[in-house]
């Protein structure tokens, strides 16, 4: 005998293929995963590639000591992304490449390693230990960025002001201060990501900084050049 029973009406081919989307849209949100693959972020330092000389005659023991700090930068440098001008005062960070601390720092950090390696006669630390130093190198930092603003002319934006202070009185002193305004030309070799020819750029330039920054801190704080 034919089944006269009805039977349901069959779902049409566009909602069979949504079901199963669907719950493996619901899955996903269940496990807390994201369609969106977590980005791998590259960290770089300004600090320099290789050592640099210091006098003949073996190691000499210091006769001053010096701490290189950073003052609080402007807001748009406070992250450690990097960050590009993209046309007139529009910033953008890079999500995917950042320092290895926020630039302010980075900078005094890079400045503080290049006159620890061509300054043994001066003691130079990062941070505060168990004794005051006798001076004190403050990076202020303006701008630091890439400026893409200019089609087929990429260029590396460094801005700061480096003041000296003799941190033997009863309130420190300045006795030498001096702005820095940089613009430095970003070539980038094959292979190589823009934000690693940024860097290199960078380090260039604090490698500069502190080349003009050494005679002068010679000069002051060991009395002679």
């Amino acid at each position: 005998m034919p089944d006269n029973t009805p039977r349901p009406p069959r779902a049409s081919g566009a909602l069979s293929a949504l079901v199963p989307l669907a719950l493996g849209a619901l899955m996903l949100a269940g496990c807390g995963l994201s369609a969106r693959p977590y980005p791998l972020v590259r960290t770089f330092t300004l600090d320099p590639v290789t050592a640099q000389g210091t006098s003949a005659g073996g190691v000499k023991r210091p006769s001053a000591s010096l701490i290189v700090t950073a003052a609080p930068p402007p807001g748009a440098y406070e992250g450690k992304k990097l960050v590009y001008m993209l046309r007139s005062r529009e910033l953008t960070a890079d999500f995917y490449s950042e320092l290895s601390s926020p630039p302010a720092r980075a900078l005094a950090d890079g400045i503080a390693k290049r006159l620890e390696l061509s300054e043994p006669s001066i003691l130079v630390v990062r941070t505060q230990g168990s004794r005051e130093p006798d001076w004190a190198l403050e990076i202020s930092l303006m701008d630091i960025y890439g400026d893409l603003s200019r089609e087929g002319s990429f260029t590396a934006q460094l801005a700061l002001t480096a003041t000296l202070s003799d941190l033997r009185r009863a309130s420190a002193r300045p006795a030498y201060a001096r702005d820095f305004v940089m613009t430095m030309p970003v070539s980038q070799d094959p292979g190589e990501s823009r934000a690693e020819a940024l860097v290199e750029a960078y380090s260039e330039g604090v490698s500069r900084i502190a080349e003009e920054l050494r005679p002068e801190i010679r000069r002051i704080v060991l009395g002679r050049r």
